[in-house]
């Protein structure tokens, strides 16, 4: 498959690039043509030694239907390969997520424990033989929004009247000690795994509550008789601590819609417009961004391949998640609202914005002695919208002092900034600090 473009697989499928290549065979992102949808497709040789493992996922996901599981669609073979058509699961995995943020709130790693607990109820209570994932690890998990996927089921196992196995299967760092000890086959496997994900995520944490410890600190016991019993067991000991944390919490609801406005064209509006959305994300707050006047950012970013597309046509970066402009937002207006935040994005249009009557509004300001000028009658248009907050970018406490002292209000300084869709200390802890002092 040298010249994969023009390559066609079983009358139907064109082959777009290749994903992924390791010991155990390729990975495609291929077209069907019919349908003009994206698919993967996983291949291995049929003398390969693992081509009997291979043969057992693709028999095994053939039968399960669950929304954080992916879809195999076929499998196929010719004379030199066996094939799984499957499900093309877009997103980053969740050590490409870790790599990429250096802190996480806790109610996304209760969040995202809640959801796997989800999966693997589904897994063990499989009739008549429950199904053992066995190599859970940040790499075999996609994130994508508020969505997971768990992929490579390439160890997976029935539980069988049998019970043992003893290959050596599992990662290090991730699987129990009784993996290595051709232990039985038991829930309490995949159970251990996700409770070491959950302690590698709180290392990201810049306090972890002593419920979340308590929990991690269970579920990864030596010895397996002291772990959870069950993934609903597990899974109810997080919802219990995500409610706690929440009633405890003196955060009130976030805003329903943060409209962002530069005093001019240029100043950084939109880029921190989207940086406080992969913020939101991150934290666990189902937030979209929206551009209202001028370009249609997600447009663009979408065309120079930085987003790609996600459910409910909904475009994805990391944690960032974005729409397009609708006809009626072309014409003028804002378009059906969504579910969680809405970050809009006004460009420079400060009057559009105004109009807006958001429940908070974001004015960017340059700190340049020559925008005092410019950046005065930018807050004088907006200093009777509802909760302003006023963000002086790339510039030095001082300018925003002496901005504060002109205003009469608070002005935050944003930090220089390369990357918006990366989450940053200094900005999680700006973007904190002015939504908390904000109520």
């Amino acid at each position: 498959m040298r010249n994969t473009e023009q390559t066609i697989l079983f009358g139907k499928y064109r082959i777009l690039c290749l994903l992924g290549q390791g010991a155990g065979g390729q990975v495609y992102l291929v077209e069907h043509m019919k349908l003009k949808t994206n698919r993967a497709i996983k291949r291995i040789s049929k003398s390969h030694p693992l081509q009997s493992q291979f043969r057992l996922e693709a028999n095994l996901l053939e039968n399960l239907s669950h929304p954080s599981i992916p879809t195999v669609f076929d499998t196929e073979e010719d004379d030199e390969y066996f094939y799984i058509i499957e499900e093309y699961v877009q997103g980053n995995s969740l050590q490409e997520y870790l790599l990429c943020h250096d802190n996480i709130s806790q109610e996304y790693i209760m969040q995202l424990g809640i959801r796997l607990c989800d999966v693997f109820i589904y897994l063990h209570g499989r009739k008549p033989f429950p199904i053992v994932y066995r190599d859970l690890k940040p790499e075999h998990i996609i994130v994508y929004g508020n969505s997971v996927k768990i992929v490579d089921f390439g160890i997976a196992s029935y539980i069988t009247s049998q019970g043992k196995d003893f290959r050596q299967y599992g990662t290090i760092g991730y699987a129990a000690p009784e993996q290595y000890e051709g232990g039985m086959i038991s829930p309490s496997l995949d159970l251990y795994a996700l409770g070491k994900i959950l302690e590698k995520m709180s290392k990201k944490l810049p306090g972890c509550s002593w419920r979340l410890a308590r929990i991690i600190r269970k579920a990864t016991q030596e010895n397996a008789q002291k772990r959870y019993v069950s993934a609903m067991e597990f899974k109810n000991a997080l919802e219990t601590a995500f409610e706690r944390l929440a009633k405890s919490s003196e955060k009130s609801r976030l805003p329903y819609q943060i409209a962002v406005a530069g005093a001019k064209p240029g100043i950084g509006s939109t880029h921190i417009a989207v940086a406080l959305t992969t913020y939101l994300n991150a934290a666990g707050n189902d937030s979209v961004f929206r551009s209202v006047s001028g370009a249609d950012v997600v447009k663009l970013l979408l065309r120079g391949r930085h987003v790609k597309e996600g459910r409910n046509e909904i475009f994805e970066n990391g944690c960032f998640r974005g729409v397009i402009k609708t006809r009626e937002q072309e014409d003028g207006g804002i378009g059906q609202q969504t579910e969680g935040t809405c970050v809009l994005d006004f460009g420079a249009d400060l009057d559009g914005c105004a109009a807006e009557d958001a429940d908070c509004t974001i004015l960017v300001i340059g700190g340049s002695l020559w925008e005092t000028e410019c950046a005065s009658a930018s807050f004088q248009k907006l200093k009777h919208t509802k909760n302003l907050i006023v963000i002086c970018n790339y510039s030095h406490r001082q300018i925003c002092k002496k901005y504060a002292v002109l205003f009469d209000k608070k002005v935050y300084c944003f930090p220089f900034d390369k990357n918006p869709f990366v989450v940053t200390g200094k900005k999680r802890r700006l973007f904190e600090k002015m939504l908390h002092e904000r109520r």
